[in-house]
């Protein structure tokens, strides 16, 4: 298999996006006429409107606004990418994709640090976290994406488990302390659909948020791990 600086896939993976927005006088005019003489409440429509509008084309163009992590459209269209190149540049006599191992990745205590310093500080919560595992992930074939509020998911082509444990912990390492996972950890034939494999370490969540440890308000603490697939513990 060619190294992955070679394969040429890129994908969404800043931790933040910052992008200046220049406008025309123009355009300054044409909004203006946009909105004369309508009330408060047609023009909070219409940029209502728009809003939504831009989140559907960020959905449509496979990237999550906030973290730059791919999202569930971006991960799909990604795997089946990197699968390709994988099957086409596989030396003669060899077999491809053979395998892949998801983390699932359900960051602890993002609802109480939204409760408590409000969304700003729990916008910079989890684009810490994406840092954390852009810096982490292998470049051109590991593929990272925000499938949820606070989870996060690792594909990682022709990984066995103990080098997918491996990059747990080096995320891991790379977040504050006070900031855990409930992990699973899921090994699968190439052969099966990332569809089908996403939905079987979505369930084994549930498994890991029931075992990790509580605090004595039974709130999950982290560290809850679960192996599913052809993973061993």
């Amino acid at each position: 298999m060619e190294n992955s600086s070679d394969l040429g896939i890129t994908q969404g993976n800043s931790p933040e996006i910052n992008v200046p927005i220049v406008v025309s006088e123009k355009q300054v005019q044409e909004a203006l006429d946009l909105i004369n003489g309508k009330t408060a409440r047609e023009i909070a429509l219409m940029f209502a409107e728009q809003k939504e509008s831009a989140r559907v084309y960020r959905e449509l163009a496979g990237t999550d606004h906030l973290t730059g992590l791919l999202n569930r459209r971006g991960l799909e269209n990604e795997f089946a990418r990197v699968k390709g190149i994988l099957q086409r540049t596989v030396p003669e006599g060899g077999e491809g994709l053979t395998a892949y191992t998801i983390l699932f990745l359900d960051l602890v205590g993002m609802k109480q640090v939204n409760d408590k310093f409000g969304q700003n500080e729990g916008d910079k919560f989890l684009t810490g976290t994406s840092a954390a595992i852009t810096n982490t992930v292998r470049a051109g074939t590991d593929i990272a994406a925000r499938v949820g509020g606070d989870e996060f998911v690792v594909v990682l082509p022709n990984t066995d488990v103990e080098g997918a444990a491996g990059v747990v912990g080096r995320i891991q390492e790379k977040m504050p302390s006070d900031r855990q996972f409930n992990v699973v950890i899921g090994t699968f034939g190439g052969a099966q659909t990332l569809d089908v494999s996403l939905e079987q370490v979505g369930e084994a969540l549930k498994e890991a948020k029931m075992i990790a440890p509580k605090d004595e308000t039974g709130r999950s603490l982290g560290f809850g791990v679960v192996y599913i697939g052809n993973s061993k513990q």
